[in-house]
């Protein structure tokens, strides 16, 4: 916790790369620790956005953190309010 989060996403970054360590989803979770490292997004998020941008689906969300991500689509919030698509 006393660390800066660009330098925690940093040594992550390289122990994945390393080979020593295996991550199912390795390439998502390295977009992930980018994505903490641009902005204060919560690695949760980071994740979700990279898992979304990666597959190229969209994101049903109120947190407007994830609005500054540009390669992540958003499913409009007012699409809900309105039912499915017929």
């Amino acid at each position: 916790y006393a660390m800066p989060r660009a330098e925690v996403a940093r040594i992550l970054r390289t122990l994945l790369g390393s080979g020593l360590v295996w991550c199912e989803d390795g390439g998502v979770a390295l977009d992930a620790l980018q994505r903490i490292t641009s902005n204060k997004t919560s690695f949760g998020d980071a994740y979700l956005m990279a898992a979304a941008a990666q597959a190229n689906e969209e994101i049903v969300t109120f947190d407007q953190g994830i609005l500054a991500a540009k390669d992540v689509r958003l499913y409009p919030l007012n699409a809900i309010a309105k039912g499915p698509k017929k």
